[in-house]
Protein backbone atom coordinates (compact mmCIF):
# COMPACT_ATOMS: atom_id res chain seq x y z
CA UNK A 1 0.00 0.00 0.00
CA UNK A 2 1.64 3.21 -1.16
CA UNK A 3 -0.92 5.83 -0.23
CA UNK A 4 -4.55 6.27 0.84
CA UNK A 5 -6.29 9.22 -0.81
CA UNK A 6 -9.22 10.87 0.98
CA UNK A 7 -11.65 13.64 0.17
CA UNK A 8 -10.04 17.08 0.65
CA UNK A 9 -13.12 18.36 2.50
CA UNK A 10 -12.69 15.75 5.20
CA UNK A 11 -11.27 16.97 8.49
CA UNK A 12 -8.44 14.46 8.75
CA UNK A 13 -7.25 15.76 12.13
CA UNK A 14 -10.45 14.61 13.85
CA UNK A 15 -9.86 11.08 12.61
CA UNK A 16 -6.58 10.83 14.52
CA UNK A 17 -8.52 11.21 17.77
CA UNK A 18 -10.40 7.95 17.20
CA UNK A 19 -10.32 6.06 20.48
CA UNK A 20 -11.86 2.73 21.36
CA UNK A 21 -10.56 0.09 23.80
CA UNK A 22 -10.76 -2.67 21.17
CA UNK A 23 -8.53 -0.84 18.66
CA UNK A 24 -4.83 0.08 18.87
CA UNK A 25 -4.03 3.67 19.90
CA UNK A 26 -2.67 4.51 16.44
CA UNK A 27 -5.93 3.58 14.65
CA UNK A 28 -7.00 6.09 11.99
CA UNK A 29 -10.70 6.15 11.08
CA UNK A 30 -11.22 7.34 7.49
CA UNK A 31 -14.78 8.24 6.55
CA UNK A 32 -14.47 9.46 2.96
CA UNK A 33 -11.98 7.24 1.18
CA UNK A 34 -11.56 7.99 -2.52
CA UNK A 35 -9.00 5.35 -3.49
CA UNK A 36 -5.78 3.65 -2.43
CA UNK A 37 -2.61 3.38 -4.45
CA UNK A 38 -0.99 -0.05 -4.34
CA UNK A 39 2.43 -0.87 -5.73
CA UNK A 40 2.70 -4.18 -7.57
CA UNK A 41 6.43 -4.49 -8.14
CA UNK A 42 6.19 -6.90 -11.08
CA UNK A 43 3.00 -5.52 -12.60
CA UNK A 44 2.55 -5.99 -16.33
CA UNK A 45 -0.66 -3.97 -16.49
CA UNK A 46 -0.98 -1.20 -19.01
CA UNK A 47 -2.97 1.82 -17.97
CA UNK A 48 -4.22 5.06 -19.43
CA UNK A 49 -3.39 6.79 -16.12
CA UNK A 50 -0.36 8.71 -17.34
CA UNK A 51 0.35 10.39 -14.00
CA UNK A 52 1.08 7.06 -12.29
CA UNK A 53 4.09 4.82 -12.56
CA UNK A 54 3.36 1.53 -14.37
CA UNK A 55 3.72 -0.43 -11.11
CA UNK A 56 1.19 1.74 -9.19
CA UNK A 57 -2.44 0.60 -9.36
CA UNK A 58 -5.41 2.58 -7.96
CA UNK A 59 -7.94 0.55 -5.97
CA UNK A 60 -11.36 2.16 -5.52
CA UNK A 61 -13.62 1.33 -2.56
CA UNK A 62 -16.69 -0.83 -3.05
CA UNK A 63 -19.96 -0.56 -1.18
CA UNK A 64 -21.87 -3.66 -0.12
CA UNK A 65 -25.35 -3.71 1.39
CA UNK A 66 -26.49 -6.57 3.61
CA UNK A 67 -30.03 -7.16 4.84
CA UNK A 68 -30.28 -9.18 8.07
CA UNK A 69 -33.47 -10.84 9.31
CA UNK A 70 -33.68 -10.49 13.11
CA UNK A 71 -36.72 -12.73 13.71
CA UNK A 72 -34.70 -15.56 15.21
CA UNK A 73 -32.64 -13.21 17.42
CA UNK A 74 -35.30 -11.07 19.11
CA UNK A 75 -38.30 -11.80 21.30
CA UNK A 76 -41.89 -10.86 20.38
CA UNK A 77 -41.73 -8.08 23.00
CA UNK A 78 -38.62 -6.63 21.34
CA UNK A 79 -40.35 -6.89 17.97
CA UNK A 80 -43.23 -4.77 19.28
CA UNK A 81 -40.73 -2.20 20.61
CA UNK A 82 -39.26 -2.00 17.12
CA UNK A 83 -42.70 -1.40 15.56
CA UNK A 84 -42.68 -4.92 14.06
CA UNK A 85 -39.51 -4.15 12.12
CA UNK A 86 -37.68 -7.48 12.08
CA UNK A 87 -34.87 -6.76 9.63
CA UNK A 88 -32.05 -4.25 9.37
CA UNK A 89 -29.99 -3.10 6.42
CA UNK A 90 -26.27 -2.50 6.82
CA UNK A 91 -24.11 -0.73 4.22
CA UNK A 92 -20.36 -0.69 4.41
CA UNK A 93 -17.67 0.68 2.16
CA UNK A 94 -14.20 -0.83 2.07
CA UNK A 95 -11.23 -1.44 -0.17
CA UNK A 96 -11.40 -4.78 -2.00
CA UNK A 97 -7.91 -5.83 -0.86
CA UNK A 98 -7.13 -9.29 0.44
CA UNK A 99 -3.71 -10.12 1.90
CA UNK A 100 -2.25 -13.07 0.05
CA UNK A 101 0.89 -15.09 -0.40
CA UNK A 102 2.22 -17.62 -2.85
CA UNK A 103 4.12 -20.88 -2.54
CA UNK A 104 5.65 -23.39 -4.88
CA UNK A 105 4.01 -26.71 -5.66
CA UNK A 106 6.68 -28.46 -3.60
CA UNK A 107 6.03 -26.27 -0.55
CA UNK A 108 2.25 -26.82 -0.58
CA UNK A 109 2.47 -30.62 -0.72
CA UNK A 110 0.90 -32.11 2.39
CA UNK A 111 -0.78 -28.87 3.47
CA UNK A 112 -4.52 -28.70 4.07
CA UNK A 113 -5.78 -25.51 2.45
CA UNK A 114 -9.47 -24.49 2.32
CA UNK A 115 -9.05 -23.18 -1.23
CA UNK A 116 -6.40 -21.96 -3.62
CA UNK A 117 -5.86 -20.21 -6.92
CA UNK A 118 -3.70 -22.23 -9.28
CA UNK A 119 -2.00 -20.44 -12.13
Amino acid sequence: LVRIVTDDDQNFQNNHNFSHPKFPTNTVYITQLLYALVELSQSKLTSCLTDLQPTIVPIVPQQKTIKIDLKSFITPAQTRLLNNKTSITISRTQLPIVPAYAMTTHKCQGKTLPYGIID
